[in-house]
């Protein structure tokens, strides 16, 4: 999936989550946009549990 594509989604309303299903078969789940930073070649995740507002963990994940 294209990062234009990634940030329709994000964009889109109302919200709908989405599930990144990594090729080692682990699975990321996102419930808000705020959580997720799309670049051309890299996406950002932000992983709970959040202090004080704050992600805890971010996650990368390269397109390529």
């Amino acid at each position: 999936m294209s990062p234009v594509e990634i940030q329709k989604l994000l964009k889109g309303q109302p919200f709908v989550g989405l599930r990144f299903c990594i090729s080692d078969g682990r699975e990321y789940e996102v419930h808000h946009p705020d959580m997720v930073l799309v670049t051309n070649r890299l996406i950002h995740i932000a992983l709970p549990p959040f202090i004080e507002g704050e992600p805890y963990l971010f996650l990368m994940l390269n397109r390529n």
